[in-house]
């Protein structure tokens, strides 16, 4: 996860071409995601997971 909210960010290559993407998390529920953007090129997709608040990793260029 990249935010509280649900957003993850896999390699596009991992869901390329799926009709349905699950969520496996660290706690074991496994959680239906919808694909919000997908971009090739860079190998990227944006997830996005329904529901409460999720443990998160934040990415802040500005900690280094």
């Amino acid at each position: 996860m990249v935010a509280a909210d649900g957003l993850i960010v896999p390699s596009f290559h991992l869901v390329s071409g799926a009709r349905e993407i699950t969520v496996l998390s660290a706690d074991g529920q496994r959680r239906q995601a919808k694909m919000l953007r997908e971009d090739s090129k860079t190998d990227l997709a944006i997830l996005k997971i329904p529901g409460e608040k999720f443990p998160f990793l934040r990415i802040d260029p500005d900690s280094a």
